[in-house]
Formats: C-alpha cells, structure tokens, sequence
C-alpha cells in the first residue's frame, strides 16, 4: 500500500475507487511536519466557474457549516475548491490563512475527512471499505481502531452486521452514514460532507452537532433546510 502521506483517508482511497491519479505534488516544503490543528476556513470574494456569484464566508471550529442549494448549483464545486480539487476563477480559499491551491492541497487533505455525494464503491462489502481506509489511516499516522468505527457506527443506529452486507442492497444513505462514521472515527478538523442526507434528518443532525462539539469544523452541503446548522452560506 503506498504511503500517500499529506493525502486525507478518504481522498486517497476515493481517488484509488474512481480511478484518478494520487498526486503528492507540493508536498516538499512539509515532508517534516503533520499539518497543526485547523482553526478557520475561509473563502474571500471566491468567484467559481459553476456557481454564479462570488462567495465569502467563515467556517469555524466548533461550528457546523451548510453550503445550501438547489442541485446543480454548483456545491460540489465549492466542495472541490475546499479539497483544492478545481482552481478557483478569482478570489481566494484559505485555511488558517494559508492559501489552497491545487498545488498546496495535498498538505492540506490530511486535516480533512471527507464524505462524498455519489459514492461508487467497486467492492461487494463495506467492511473492505472500512479496513482498507484505516490501514491508509494507519500508514499516516492516524491509527484507529476498527471498535472505534462500530461505536461511531452504533450512534447512527447503525450495526455492524451492515458492513458483512452486499453493497448492492444498501441504499446510498446508509452507505454514506457509515463513511461519516469511520470519518468520524479516523478525525481531521475539517469534517466535508456532500449532501450526506436528501430530506430533514435529525440522526445526521444531532451526529454533525456532536461532531462540531468535538471542536472539528463542519462543512455539509445541502438542497434544503434538512440539518441543524450555525450559519447557512446559500449558493
């Protein structure tokens, strides 16, 4: 397994699932050092090719963040330009004043778990999703233990018999309720989700608040008012 060091759990495995390219590039200023605990990300006069008006905001630690919506207006690019996936046209992202740019992201990935919208996963049983991510985890210095997924796992109403089940016959919410879990399990300050819920749901709600009160900064998109959050950026 290839030590992606500066890369977050969940990019590297994601990249590996949908079969993108794992860069390190602008790792060779911090080969030396673990990225310190994040305090704020923020976007300035932040200018996206898929959404049609400049964004500014403050994500906070200890706060829960919503990006929200109508679909296809452009919050997964936002998500991107977080991830340093996708250049922004103008203005700037930065976290803790530190520019995210494509080039900078890989550093920057490590403090992030993340969650995606549409998750295609091409194994037959989630439990090698989860022993896969914490052996990434494990090769970056965020070990976690397996119980520490099933106790995350346990606060979603969630038991571990799911993660023995065919993927096929598990709905994309379940699916990704357990990938919150093990985020929650393996850490980060920066906790990205990608419209993790499609109506009102007060498991996800109360799971995003404790997340929060664990003093992480939660980003979760949106379509509609479905979680509780301290500020709401609309896009």
């Amino acid at each position: 397994m290839a030590h992606d060091t500066f890369i977050s759990v969940f990019y590297v495995y994601l990249c590996r699932c949908y079969g993108m390219a794992v860069s390190v590039a602008g790792n060779e200023n911090h080969e030396s050092h673990v990225p310190k605990r994040i305090i704020m990300l923020e976007f300035k006069n932040v200018q996206l090719e898929a959404v049609p008006h400049e964004l500014s905001f403050v994500a906070r630690l200890g706060e829960v963040t919503a990006i929200r919506g109508e679909r296809g207006s452009g919050k997964t690019s936002v998500v991107n330009a977080i991830l340093g996936r996708a250049p922004v046209v103008s203005g700037f992202v930065t976290i803790d004043g530190e520019l995210v740019t494509v080039g900078s992201a890989p550093f920057f990935r490590k403090t992030v778990s993340y969650v995606p919208q549409d998750v295609r996963l091409a194994v037959s049983r989630l439990s090698v999703v989860v022993d896969e991510m914490l052996a990434i985890a494990a090769s970056q210095g965020r070990g976690c233990a397996k119980a520490a997924v099933a106790a995350e796992m346990a606060t979603l109403g969630i038991t571990e018999d799911v993660l023995r089940t065919d993927v096929r016959s598990l709905d994309g919410r379940l699916v990704r309720l357990v990938l919150a879990a093990l985020g929650s399990a393996i850490g980060g300050s920066i906790f990205l989700l990608d419209e993790p819920v499609d109506r009102p749901d007060t498991v996800m709600s109360s799971f995003l608040r404790r997340q929060a009160e664990r003093g992480r900064c939660v980003v979760v998109t949106e379509s509609g008012d479905y979680v509780d959050c301290d500020k709401t950026i609309m896009i």
